[in-house]
């Protein structure tokens, strides 16, 4: 169920109920309260007509202000129990206090923006009526503005302003203030534990920043008034950020049934859901790879891993990073610690030395934040973004420096590639592979590798109590837990196994080898191997082979289908997209939607973008549904344009052959149990007997 409370200040305003039935359209609420709608019970009836709302409790304004409007959907239990001029007092369901409106204070100084500064004790009266009333804030989630006084003046206040996460600003670092508010706060929080001590800087540090960019935003209004010129109501940096943010904000997205979604619940349910089964672990065996693994970390390696760690290692590992990279879940960035290092850095290496000791780091630190940058120009699935996870500066300078560490020894276990190439090139794509490393495979790795048990402890603590939240449209939706999952960033092992000459590089990997069914056979037990082993799959849509030209054409399809990866595409001049069997799927092999209205004469390569081998998606998505347009995504492209040809898709090789239609048409009268082709039929047909003298029996 949604509520949404909004003092709206008057529903004569066009703008003002505009905005409300925009509002209502994307946020779909149940429950609708208005205050301040300056209205009588006539024009509160059209206003409930208008957005579709089944009921509508109202209180008359008084004068020409004030006035409360209560509206609710058929499916909810309400019932009013008391009203007057300042409330509307009712129950909901099972009668639980939710208590919301505008209270005209505020319970924290972070909560007013702008304006004369609030008396203390009217906030601490604020909050004791909270307190003997039992209430508790509910905690919030994307951007919200309450209430703006004056806006466009140098009065100008906003009260409760947007709930955005805490990000440091690099500007305040030329602010010799800022140094003394941070010494403060860290000597102040002596005797406190490191959470605690950490999390009283980062709210001391944001209520200095948003008074420092208060004071600077009124210099700067009566440095124009002072000249003459006009201040603008917004600054041209706020609307451009507003700009981006509606830019980048989620529309909609594809459910699990297909559908199109722009329900917010949805969405962010969407992306949970997706995560969470993303970071899911699988079943593994190592049984088969673990004996090929040959020892390569002594003992003398053993020690120097395990040494002491001194401070200037983690000064060296925190000054190795760029400054400007994006904070974590606490909003403190790198160039923050590289300013006051010499403040906080001794606590925070003796912190580091004791976590190492217990094995241990709390998940208040190692929690990250996952933000999603767009693939493709118009994302409609979840798997159109591509998720990139902010950890805490204090969990990246610990991994830093265990990684520095590693680094000593890294050469033992990544030998060079071997250059000899063969006459086929498989280009396979590992599907997630830095999410599908899977815990128990990576630490048994390490451990038959060399490598000692509390190496191995450090690095599954540097894994271990982890959670993710996802900024889904400005709000953090989450946790995603990773307990016992396998969300892993960027680590890899070189693995005994058989010589494959190779190159890798993270998702992407190149296998060279001897274009002959024998040594197809050998990669794709391989690439089974691992995948048992490992949990990562090879993603068959995004991978496929190219063959030197002394590869002929039978073998190229035998290869392709042994090994599970396309040929590409041609050109797509010589393919129609509606009378052309062109599409990967089971039957059919045309587009499902048969009301979609395309020309005849249309190509398939019509559908690329112009000049370029590339699916136009913007063009797909105007023409196709959505369960076609998936499918012909999958469609791998060449790299160069060559001609379109027939394949017979139920033969590995695509050439039609009546072995093949035979088992087919056996499939399709239901007779494969009677006459499947089991190892008697094998020795049958391998007999050394004329073909006539086989068929006759």
């Amino acid at each position: 169920m949604r509520i949404i409370c909004w003092n709206c200040r008057g529903v004569g305003n066009p703008q003002a109920v505009n905005a409300m039935v925009d509002i209502i359209q994307y946020y779909k609420p149940s429950i609708l309260f208005l205050m301040e709608t300056k209205a009588n019970g006539v024009r509160m009836e059209q206003i409930k007509s208008l957005l579709r709302f089944s009921h509508c409790f109202f209180v008359d304004c008084v004068g020409i202000g004030g006035a409360l409007s209560l509206m609710w959907k058929d499916d909810v239990k309400l019932a009013i129990t008391g009203y007057c001029s300042n409330f509307i007092d009712s129950t909901i369901g099972d009668g639980s206090d939710c208590w919301s409106g505008d209270y005209n204070d505020i319970a924290d100084p972070l909560e007013k923006v702008g304006g004369p500064l609030h008396c203390i004790s009217l906030i601490n009266g604020f909050r004791n009526a909270l307190a003997d009333a039992n209430l508790n804030d509910i905690q919030s989630v994307g951007s919200f503005l309450s209430y703006t006084y004056r806006e466009g003046t140098v009065q100008c206040s906003k009260e409760r302003e947007a709930n955005r996460r805490f990000r440091f600003d690099n500007s305040w670092l030329e602010d010799d203030e800022l140094g003394e508010v941070v010494l403060t706060s860290w000597q102040q929080g002596l005797g406190l534990d490191f959470i605690q001590r950490k999390d009283q800087l980062v709210k001391r540090v944001q209520y200095w920043g948003k008074n420092r960019n208060r004071m600077r935003w009124l210099q700067k209004e009566r440095i124009k008034k002072r000249l003459g010129e006009c201040s603008e109501s917004l600054d041209t940096r706020v609307v451009r950020i507003k700009a981006r943010r509606r830019c980048n904000r989620i529309q909609q997205i594809v459910t699990s049934d297909g559908s199109l979604s722009s329900d917010v619940g949805t969405i962010q349910d969407a992306f949970l859901q997706y995560f969470s089964g993303l970071f899911s672990n699988s079943p593994t065996d190592f049984a088969e790879l673990l004996p090929l693994v040959q020892p390569r970390i002594g003992a003398e390696d053993n020690v120097e891993l395990l040494a002491d760690f001194t401070d200037e290692e983690f000064h060296s590992a925190l000054f190795q990073m760029d400054p400007n990279k994006a904070p974590g879940l606490d909003g403190l960035n790198l160039a923050f610690f590289q300013k006051y290092w010499p403040i906080i850095g001794v606590d925070v290496c003796n912190i580091y030395r004791l976590w190492l000791a217990q094995g241990n780091i709390p998940s208040e630190i190692s929690s990250a934040l996952i933000v999603l940058i767009l693939k493709c120009v118009n994302p409609v699935d979840v798997k159109d973004f591509r998720p990139i996870a902010l950890c805490n500066v204090i969990y990246k300078i610990l991994s830093k420096a265990l990684a520095n560490r590693l680094k000593r020894v890294l050469h033992k276990i990544i030998l060079p590639n071997q250059g000899s190439v063969g006459s086929c090139a498989l280009k396979i794509d590992i599907a997630k592979a830095y999410d599908r490393v899977e815990w128990s495979y990576l630490f048994a790795m390490l451990s038959a590798l060399g490598f000692s048990d509390t190496w191995v402890g450090w690095m599954h603590m540097c894994f271990s109590n982890m959670s993710y939240y996802i900024a889904v449209n400005g709000a953090e939706i989450g946790p995603v837990d990773s307990e016992n999952r396998g969300l892993l960033h960027g680590c890899c092992a070189k693995v005994g196994c058989p010589p494959v000459s190779h190159i890798f590089f993270t998702d992407d990997s190149l296998l060279f080898f001897d274009g002959t069914v024998g040594e197809a056979i050998r990669i794709k037990q391989i690439l089974g191997v691992y995948k048992k082993a490992s949990g990562q799959a090879v993603n068959f849509d995004k991978s496929g082979i190219m063959f030197s030209p002394c590869v002929s054409e039978e073998n190229r399809l035998t290869i392709s289908g042994i090994l599970d990866v396309h040929l590409p595409l041609g050109s797509g001049r010589e393919v129609f997209v509606v009378n052309c069997h062109w599409i990967p799927r089971d039957i059919g092999f045309m587009p499902l939607d048969e009301s979609i209205f395309v020309p005849e004469a249309m190509r398939v390569c019509d559908l690329f973008v112009e000049g370029e081998l590339h699916w136009d998606v913007e063009k797909l998505m105007n023409i196709f549904s959505v369960v076609d347009m998936r499918a012909i995504l999958t469609i791998p492209l060449p790299l160069f344009p060559k001609p379109d040809k027939l394949i017979w898709h139920l033969h590995k090789k695509g050439v039609y052959s009546v072995k093949s239609a035979y088992f087919c048409a056996l499939e399709l009268s239901g007779r494969t149990g009677l006459l499947g082709y089991n190892d008697g039929w094998n020795r049958l047909w391998s007999l050394d007997v004329p073909p006539k003298v086989r068929d006759f029996l």
